[in-house]
């Protein structure tokens, strides 16, 4: 980055690298400005549900589609599920070059992740660069995941991707259940 270039031609130039190729390239930085960016106006409230948005948005969205190559995360089992230093360490890179801001850092479920202005312009070009069925599936991932709050998006990852969850200290608390079937305690 040049500092003799302004932030808008820095902005045009990743747009523009961005919508160039078809199989477009995205970095995990990307990918966490992206999820954010599909609802600006909402933070991520929580350590573990910013890890797993990012990690449901990255495996069910952007991995494995032939539209795009996305960074791997690098996702391993750790004691509340799927875990990236890679995302840790990246969103520590957005927080310092100012694109990101975490509100009460130290706090696990007290933590609120949210774009800053230069975070939701770079954010909203690269949102917008996406096929809008991307933008769709991300503002209707982003929105559902929220509704689900922190126990309901570990239950949902807990069973979905329950490879991740050998190390869990929680697994127990998240046990498989067959999710649509109410429980009847007279059988």
């Amino acid at each position: 980055m040049s500092s003799d270039e302004s932030i808008w031609e820095q902005l045009s130039k990743l747009q523009n690298r961005v919508s160039k190729d078809s199989k477009n390239l995205i970095s995990l930085d990307e990918l966490i400005l992206i999820t954010l960016a599909a609802q600006p106006d909402k933070p991520i409230y929580g350590k573990t549900m910013f890890m797993k948005q990012i990690f449901v948005i990255y495996e069910e969205i952007f991995k494995n589609k032939s539209d795009f190559r996305i960074q791997d995360g690098e996702y391993y089992p750790y004691k509340f599920g799927p875990f990236s230093d890679k995302v840790v360490d990246t969103t520590n890179d957005l927080v310092w070059s100012g694109n990101m801001e975490i509100i009460n850092p130290r706090k696990n479920a007290g933590a609120v992740y949210k774009l800053t202005p230069n975070g939701v312009i770079r954010g909203k070009i690269l949102f917008n660069s996406l096929p809008k069925n991307y933008q769709d599936d991300l503002k209707e991932y982003r929105m559902e995941l929220d509704e689900l709050g922190n126990d309901g998006i570990l239950n949902y990852v807990y069973h979905k991707y329950d490879q991740y969850t050998i190390k869990s200290t929680i697994k127990e608390k998240h046990k498989k259940t067959k999710w649509g079937v109410i429980n009847d305690p007279t059988n």
